[in-house]
């Protein structure tokens, strides 16, 4: 079953959204070209390291 990837404005549908998520989105946010003090930027790599946390963990972990 093929379902649209959990990241906002991604229209791509996949298989497997996990490796999705990793191979296409996970490079993007944390690429050394963005500005580490920008608060969109540091917002994006929170939000991407808690999704992995729950994919790793479980739905244990309190935002």
């Amino acid at each position: 079953m093929k379902r649209h990837a959990g990241v906002p404005r991604c229209m791509e549908v996949a298989k497997y959204l996990k490796a999705h998520a990793f191979f296409t989105h996970v490079p993007s946010i944390f690429s050394k070209t963005l500005d580490p003090t920008d608060e969109q930027v540091l917002r994006g790599r929170r939000s991407a390291l808690s999704q992995a946390v729950r994919w790793l963990l479980g739905k244990l972990v309190a935002n």
